[in-house]
C-alpha cells in the first residue's frame, strides 16, 4: 500500500470514527451580512481568555455555551425575522439563507471545546498550496490530487499541532501495518502527540 493510499485509509476511518465533525465556517456568511455587532461583541475577547488561560476542552465548552449561545440565539432569530423582509433573491437574501440553512454547523462549536469558531488557522497553513496551486495542476489523476490534498491535510495538522512532520510520518509509517484498524484513529497527528508525552 503506498504511502497516499495509507494516508487516506487513515482519514477515511478517522472520518467514519466520528473522530472528524464537519462544521461550516463563520467566515464564509460575513461577506453577505453587514455583521460588526457580531464582531464588536464578546466573541474575540472569549477565544483570548480561553486560550491564555489554557482551558479544558470540557470548560471551553461550558463558557460557550454559558456566553455565546445566548448571542447565537440571538443572531438565528435576527436572521429569520431580516429573512422575511428582504428579497430572497437578493445578496442579503441569499447570505441569509445560506446561514440559516447551514445554522447548526455554523453552532456546532458551541457544544465542543475542541472545535473552533473559524479555520483560520487551517487556513493559514494552506496557503503555500494554494499560492503554489499552478504547480500542482498536473497530479497525473483526480485520485492522486485527492491523495495528495490528503497529505496535506496530514501534514497540515501535524504543524497546527507543533508536531515534525518528519517525526510523525516516521513513526506511523512504522507502525501502521501492524495497528489495529479500529485504532487507527489514535495515529492522526493530534491524537499522536498525546500518546508521545
Amino acid at each position: 500500500m503506498t504511502l497516499l493510499k495509507r494516508m487516506a485509509l487513515l482519514l477515511y476511518i478517522a472520518w467514519r470514527m466520528q473522530d472528524v465533525i464537519l462544521l461550516k465556517r463563520w467566515i464564509a456568511i460575513r461577506p453577505g451580512l453587514n455583521m460588526h455587532w457580531i464582531r464588536s461583541s464578546n466573541s474575540t475577547l472569549l477565544k483570548k481568555n480561553c486560550t491564555q488561560q489554557q482551558l479544558l476542552a470540557a470548560e471551553r465548552a461550558l463558557i460557550r455555551q454559558e456566553q455565546s449561545l445566548p448571542i447565537l440565539k440571538l443572531l438565528r432569530e435576527w436572521m429569520r425575522h431580516e429573512y422575511e423582509l428582504v428579497l430572497p433573491k437578493s445578496p442579503i437574501g441569499k447570505a441569509l439563507a445560506y446561514s440559516l440553512k447551514r445554522w447548526d454547523k455554523l453552532s456546532t462549536y458551541v457544544t465542543d471545546g475542541r472545535l473552533h469558531i473559524d479555520n483560520n488557522a487551517v487556513e493559514n497553513s494552506i496557503r503555500p498550496v494554494a499560492v503554489g496551486r499552478k504547480n500542482y495542476l498536473f497530479a497525473g489523476s483526480h485520485e492522486a490530487a485527492k491523495r495528495s490534498a490528503m497529505l496535506y491535510s496530514l501534514l497540515g495538522t501535524c504543524k497546527l499541532h507543533h508536531i515534525n512532520p518528519a517525526t510523525w510520518l516516521a513513526d506511523v509509517l512504522s507502525r501502521i501495518s501492524a495497528h489495529p484498524k479500529k485504532d487507527i484513529v489514535q495515529l492522526l497527528p493530534h491524537n499522536w502527540i498525546l500518546q508521545q508525552k
